[in-house]
């Protein structure tokens, strides 16, 4: 029987004593936990860094908002006195 020979040494014993685990150092934390904590750590700097420059674009947006506002009442203001200014020299004029 061809397959009969190598599936021998499933049934013979085992020479070594130990606790049957599979794994050596089966309770310490594996580096695949660390590289999953390092990962979440990089992930974390990541997002305040993208959280910090949509604070600065915010505030930015604001600002130039603020600006644009300005900018307005000012235009506004400005022709009001030169109406106000164009009344009083036609009102003189004549």
């Amino acid at each position: 029987m061809p397959g009969l020979a190598p599936s021998i040494h499933v049934l013979l014993p085992r020479a070594e004593a130990g606790e049957g685990r599979d794994k050596p150092r089966h309770d310490e934390p594996s580096c695949e936990i660390t590289d999953h904590r390092t990962q979440m750590a990089k992930s974390l700097i990541e997002l305040r860094a993208d959280f910090q420059h949509l604070r600065r674009w915010r505030k930015s947006v604001e600002q130039a908002q603020s600006y644009t506002f300005k900018a307005v009442i000012t235009i506004i203001v400005a022709g009001f006195v030169g109406a106000v200014w164009l009344g009083i020299k036609v009102m003189l004029g004549k």
